[in-house]
């Protein structure tokens, strides 16, 4: 029976909590990546930021920037 081991990767992409958050963007693209993990100075993972995440985040300061 195959279990997850056999799927899954072991050369994780991951991201600082203080990276820029185009440093993710351009992770995610340059991985195709539909989510990055976020970890600690430990390398433990303490989060996650999605794609869905990163294109609200581009929607707001795009309506931002359309209403000054």
């Amino acid at each position: 029976m195959f279990q997850i081991k056999h799927l899954m990767n072991t050369q994780v992409v991951s991201i600082s909590p203080t990276a820029p958050v185009d440093e993710a963007m351009r992770r995610m693209v340059q991985y195709h990546l539909d989510a990055i993990p976020v970890v600690d100075e430990h390398g433990d993972p303490i989060g996650l930021v999605s794609s869905s995440a990163l294109l609200d985040f581009v929607f707001l300061l795009l309506a931002g920037a359309a209403s000054a």
